[in-house]
């Protein structure tokens, strides 16, 4: 305990907290200075400076929150009459308590700050001293009953919410609930490549992407705006410019590299896939494109690729990879290029063989003679593709990966 020339009586500290009385209560009765340092004992055994402190902390992180300001002025008063409750109940008497508070109060203090101190403002005081004459109310039990009962109901409830976004115990991310409005910027056409052609439409509150020789499946939106097909694969982003406008869409294959691709206008989509679909009525592969490939193999293989052979966003993707084609170099020089099929892509696909298995390409070339786009999946089978399962396999590294 500490005595100050004219501050306290009051709890002062954190850790180690003190009491301090001023030094006009050494010279009172014994009754008094007993009141006092049973009302601060009383702070002291209820933590009531830890409290106080916690709450002016919160103030202090969100001092424009006024709700909050209110909340530690209440606080305080709870703090004295829970103390001064405290106190009676150890055998003190009411009125000479009371006595005392109102002598207290018209003693000169010096303010400390926000500490637990018998100061107080007269109607706070006032309102203390009713409370500990006033008889308690026959209902007073009852009523804290049915709060403390309603505060634990509101407590279990919001404990129940859960968030739109929020993610599912088994790790699937659930959709984000957007509006048509939200999702209309999105719908069009985006091209990977020269002639792989994305759709992405809206029904209703719900984006789907289309592509070719597939059924349309749900584009499903995360928390943070990317998008995964509904069945599984790669995470899409759509990229917008300085204006904000989306001018493209990026497939993101892990944190290992990304595919662009530039959207594009309805007529101009329309154009690419009526082309593609010409090609694959006539089965007939672009000229070059068996020997492209050839000489794409053989640059990954002896790790040469190019580069002047591809169109520049493919030959950015061809290094980003380099890592993921190493089965190619392993496996040794390649003996044989079968044409399989034109896929409704617009894409030649091609059985693979090198000395150490067989692997299935698909390529496209463009009008200037360079790779535009090409794609590889490893098969470790014997003797030859099936011809059903030529497109469900060379798919793969472009999008949707079903079930073969």
């Amino acid at each position: 305990m500490y005595i100050a020339q004219d501050a306290g009586p009051a709890v002062v500290g954190l850790l180690r907290p003190r009491v301090v009385v001023p030094e006009w209560l050494v010279e009172t009765s014994a009754a008094r200075q007993a009141m006092a340092i049973a009302h601060e004992q009383a702070h002291l055994a209820g933590y009531d400076p830890q409290l106080l402190t916690v709450a002016l902390f919160l103030v202090v992180l969100m001092p424009w929150n006024l709700p909050l300001w209110w909340q530690l002025h209440r606080l305080r008063y709870a703090i004295e009459v829970d103390c001064d409750a405290r106190v009676l109940k150890s055998g003190l008497d009411t009125r000479q308590y009371g006595e005392f508070l109102i002598d207290v109060s018209q003693r000169p203090s010096v303010y400390i700050g926000a500490v637990a101190a018998m100061t107080e403002s007269t109607s706070f005081l006032e309102e203390r001293i009713i409370l500990m004459v006033r008889d308690p109310g026959k209902w007073g039990s009852a009523a804290t009953v049915l709060l403390g009962s309603l505060a634990l109901a509101l407590v279990a409830v919001a404990a129940q919410v859960t968030p739109p976004n929020f993610g599912s115990s088994d790790g699937t991310p659930r959709p984000a609930i957007l509006t048509p409005e939200v999702l209309d910027p999105y719908v069009g056409f985006y091209v990977r490549g020269a002639s792989l052609v994305y759709g992405i439409t809206r029904d209703g509150a719900r984006l789907l992407l289309h592509v070719p020789s597939y059924d349309p499946v749900e584009f499903v939106p995360d928390g943070q705006m990317n998008f995964v097909a509904a069945v599984g694969g790669p995470v899409f982003t759509f990229v917008r410019d300085a204006q904000g406008q989306i001018t493209g869409l990026a497939q993101h294959v892990g944190i290992a590299f990304s595919v662009p691709m530039t959207r594009t206008d309805a007529s101009a989509a329309q154009t690419i896939m009526t082309d593609n679909d010409l090609k694959a009525r006539s089965q007939t592969p672009t000229p070059g494109s068996a020997a492209a490939l050839r000489r794409l193999i053989e640059g990954i293989r002896t790790r040469r690729p190019n580069y002047d052979e591809m169109a520049p966003w493919f030959a950015e993707l061809v290094k980003e990879t380099t890592s993921f084609n190493e089965v190619y170099v392993r496996r040794g020089i390649v003996h044989s290029i079968e044409f399989r099929k034109v896929d409704a892509t617009g894409y030649d696909a091609y059985e693979v063989r090198q000395e150490g298995g067989i692997s299935l390409w698909t390529i496209s070339m463009g009008s200037n003679g360079l790779i535009e786009d090409a794609c590889n999946d490893n098969l470790e089978l014997t003797g030859r593709i099936l011809p059903d399962q030529i497109l469900s396999i060379c798919f793969c590294p472009r999008g949707l990966r079903p079930s073969i």
